[in-house]
C-alpha cells in the first residue's frame, strides 16, 4: 500500500525523529516548509511533490542525506544550502529543475555524492 496525500508543516512537531523515508509513494504537493530539528536523513523521492525546492525551507545543520529525486520539482535550486555542512548526499535527480548549481554547493566540504541528472539543466 501507498501513501497518498500531501505532507504539512506539522512534521516539525517529531521533536526526536532521525530519518525520515517517505520514498515510492503517491505524496502530492510541496516540500514543507519546516523539518524536524533532528533529521539526519530525509528521503522524499519518487513521489509526485511540485513545485519549487522552497527557498525559505530551513535545512536542519545536522542533515547528512537529502533525496528529493524523482518528483516534478520546478524552477532553480535554492541558494540555501551552505548551512547544510554535514551533508554527504544531495540527489535531485530527475525533476524539471533549471538554471545553474548555485555557489552555496561549492561551499559543501563534506558532500560525496551529488545527482542532478535528467533535469533541464
Amino acid at each position: 500500500m501507498k501513501v497518498g496525500g500531501g505532507l504539512s508543516d506539522t512534521l516539525a512537531d517529531f521533536s526526536s525523529i532521525q530519518l525520515m523515508d517517505f520514498s515510492n509513494n503517491h505524496i502530492s504537493g510541496t516540500i514543507p516548509q519546516a523539518l524536524p530539528s533532528t533529521i539526519r536523513n530525509l528521503s522524499l523521492s519518487s513521489n509526485r511533490f511540485t513545485g519549487n525546492i522552497p527557498f525559505t525551507l530551513s535545512f536542519p545543520s545536522d542533515l547528512s542525506e537529502l533525496s528529493l529525486g524523482n518528483n516534478l520539482l520546478s524552477g532553480e535550486i535554492p541558494d540555501n544550502f551552505q548551512q547544510l555542512s554535514k551533508l554527504t548526499k544531495l540527489d535531485l535527480s530527475s525533476n524539471v529543475l533549471e538554471g545553474r548549481l548555485p555557489p552555496s554547493m561549492g561551499e559543501l566540504a563534506t558532500l560525496k555524492i551529488l545527482n542532478v541528472a535528467n533535469n533541464l539543466f
